[in-house]
């Protein structure tokens, strides 16, 4: 078992980007790998997606067995306007956090500013 950096990964997206556009565009695959290579070293990976609740189908189609169970997903499955939803996303995120070590990462600088009110 590799050693534990913290108790969970938060992945921020990029503004307005969701699971569904990375497999639009061929993304999910490459950009999954990453995060798969990532999970040993946290207890849990959240991604934080600006899509729908078919993020969640599309999740389940690229995680499975016991990775499933550490890797979860907070999505727009209310279909809130993005501004809204961002408004939302710190009371979302740290229930869904808990307690524990975290980082936050977003994968662009347009997804920063969200990822910086998530601390």
């Amino acid at each position: 078992m590799s050693e534990r950096i913290a108790d969970a990964l938060v992945l921020v997206f990029t503004y307005g980007v969701s699971l569904r556009h990375w497999q639009e565009t061929g993304m999910l695959g490459r950009e999954w790998a990453l995060y798969k290579s990532l999970l040993p070293y946290y207890g849990r990976l959240i991604l934080v997606t600006y899509g729908g609740a078919d993020d969640e189908h599309i999740l389940d189609s690229v995680v499975s067995g016991p990775d499933r169970g550490r890797v979860s997903l907070i999505c727009n499955a209310r279909g809130q306007t993005n501004a809204q939803y961002v408004t939302d996303l710190p009371a979302l995120c740290h229930a869904r956090v808990g307690p524990g070590t975290v980082i936050v990462k977003s994968n662009q600088m347009a997804g920063g500013g969200v990822a910086v009110k998530l601390v």
